[in-house]
Order: C-alpha cells, then structure tokens, then sequence
C-alpha cells in the first residue's frame, strides 16, 4: 500500500442462490397473476352481453307499447301491445374474434322489428324467441313469457359457448317486464 492511497475495497454482487430465489417468487406471482388476469379479461367481454340484452329490451318496450296501423287489417291505428317474431343468431357463429353484427339484419332486429343495430364489433351473437308470430298484436296482459332474448358467445374459441338469457313478461297492465338479473351458462367461455 502506498502513502495516501485508500485499502480497495470488495466488491460484493448478488449470490447465485439470491438471484435464484428472487427468480423464482417472481415465477410464482406470474402463475397467480396470469390466469386472473386473462379470467379479469374475459368477465369484462361479457358487459356487452348483458348490455345489449337491456338495449333489446328497451327496444322491445317501445315496439310493444307503439300505435302500429300496418299491423292491422283496418285503417284505423291500433293501441299497440304487438310483438316481433322469432329471431335468429345474430351473427350466426360467434367465436373468440369481434366480428359485424349484421350487415344484413333479420326482420325482427331490423327497421320493420326493433330497429337493434350495433355499429361496433361483437363477441356474442344475439337472438329473439317470441311467444307470438311477428305482427301479432293485442298481446294479452299478465303472461309469464313474452320474449325471451339471449346473447350466445364462445369468448376463447373452445367451442364450448357462454349463454346469458334475459326472459320478459308482461305483467297485469301490459307492461312488459324482465326478471332481475340473467340466466347464465358457462359465463366466461
């Protein structure tokens, strides 16, 4: 050593089995955080389902309740209370890719039905099964089943499907009504 001059000092790093272990507490929370995320994910693709379902049946309200003359054989217009009938998957086969909700629209989604459109891309496909033929109209008051609207959906492409199903009814003054929440099936598939 020379006058002056500082004792060098060691120069410690990090052990291998520090590394290794800080390694392996990182893999660990990569196991736990993946899969919640990717479950995280998929549960908020199913908010379009449940609200497009309210969309369609707000929808549905506003054709059941309107005065409609071209439904009738007479010229006077009628009070309403008419149903569209039975719509099919729309689009036909969901999958785990957004895909156009039409463009070709069946009647009871489109401008002779309940004018439901939806200008964005989907996950599910959507459909009407009515109690009555399309044009039907003075629905009775106080029925169990009027529509039943469901969104059908395969949000990770398996093949096995997610289906979320909202049942009307209407109730003593013809009101429609729907149930307070959705039948679900396989809700993030």
């Amino acid at each position: 050593m020379r006058l002056g001059s500082r004792p060098m000092r060691a120069v410690r790093g990090f052990t291998l089995i520090e590394l290794m272990i800080v390694v392996a507490i990182l893999g660990i929370l990569a196991a736990i955080a993946i899969p919640a995320m990717v479950g995280f994910i998929r549960r908020s693709k199913t908010s379009e389902a449940t609200t497009n379902l309210n969309t369609i049946f707000k929808l549905s309200v506003v054709y059941y309740e309107s005065e409609r003359a071209e439904n009738r054989t007479i010229a006077s217009p009628q009070v309403g209370f008419c149903q569209v009938g039975n719509g099919p998957l729309t689009p036909a086969t969901p999958g785990g890719h957004k895909q156009l909700f039409g463009p070709v629209l069946p009647p009871s989604f489109g401008p002779s039905g309940i004018s439901f459109h939806v200008s964005d891309l989907v996950y599910y496909g959507y459909t009407i099964t009515s109690s009555e033929p399309a044009g039907n109209c003075n629905g009775a008051p106080n029925r169990a089943m009027v529509y039943t609207f469901r969104a059908i959906g395969d949000l990770d492409g398996d093949g096995v499907r997610s289906t979320f199903e909202m049942a009307v009814g209407s109730a003593d003054d013809n009101d429609l009504y729907h149930g307070r929440g959705f039948y679900i099936v396989n809700e993030t598939e």
